[in-house]
């Protein structure tokens, strides 16, 4: 009788490397969220959600909420607003798209459980990426973007995306 041995050595999958881990952590009290970003990027914030609109603006060397040249990503939280018709994630991006409608790509996205959409299209020659959706009464605007450039960069967009992936609500 012959009888073969084999000897099974377990192979194991790699662990995915989380590119995101050493990356800074900024927490939104009042938009009850939180979002990595990179460890060399800065923000500011300015305007307050209870009196309409909370911006938040991030990149290298940020100093400034709006038309900062170093700014690559925007967090805009606001209220819905009948007076504006913009009163969900649909109405805002219908807004958004108005007279872009040429340059425009939408497609249904979702953010932590919400639904949403991410719109891509040029506003002033800048090639924007634009993530909006809604939630607890509120309406989020993740806007990426290169100032003063018309194309963004495919590590641009893979930042954008890790950043993107990180975004959760705290309630």
């Amino acid at each position: 009788m012959v009888q073969n041995n084999v000897q099974v050595t377990p192979v194991s999958s790699p662990t995915p490397i989380d590119e995101t881990a050493n990356w800074k952590t900024y927490t939104s009290v009042s938009g009850n969220f939180l979002i990595k970003y990179p460890i060399e990027w800065t923000y500011v914030s300015g305007g307050n959600i209870s009196t309409g609109t909370e911006t938040i603006s991030f990149g290298q060397n940020v100093s400034s909420v709006t038309e900062d040249i170093n700014s690559k990503m925007s967090i805009q939280m606001q209220k819905p607003s009948s007076s504006t018709g913009i009163v969900d994630a649909k109405s805002y991006k219908d807004a958004i798209i108005k007279g872009k409608e040429s340059s425009a790509t939408v497609v249904a996205v979702m953010v932590d459980n919400a639904n949403g959409f991410k719109i891509t299209y040029i506003d002033a020659g800048t090639k924007i990426e634009n993530t909006i959706f809604d939630k607890n009464n509120l309406l989020y605007s993740i806007m990426f973007g290169q100032h003063e450039k018309s194309s963004i960069t495919t590590e641009d967009k893979n930042t954008f995306d890790q950043i993107l992936s990180t975004f959760k609500f705290t309630q």
